[in-house]
């Protein structure tokens, strides 16, 4: 496991206290840490695109997402 792996465990597992800490249902926490991590990888993968889109003419998935243009 690298730092950063483990970094996002240990934060992983924080939220989750910190959430069933102020009374989160477990399966409302999930929902949540889901929808973080989705839009985690969501971004990630966006900025991975945007990156290449200067080397060709390239519609991001982020800004298709979006309905705009790159």
């Amino acid at each position: 496991m690298t730092q950063y792996q483990a970094a996002g465990t240990n934060a992983w597992l924080k939220l989750f206290v910190l959430l069933e800490a102020q009374g989160v249902p477990a399966a409302e926490a999930d929902d949540l840490v889901a929808a973080l991590e989705a839009g985690a990888v969501a971004g990630a993968q966006c900025e991975v695109e945007s990156w290449t889109a200067w080397r060709r003419p390239l519609r991001t998935r982020c800004a298709r997402t979006a309905g705009m243009r790159a």
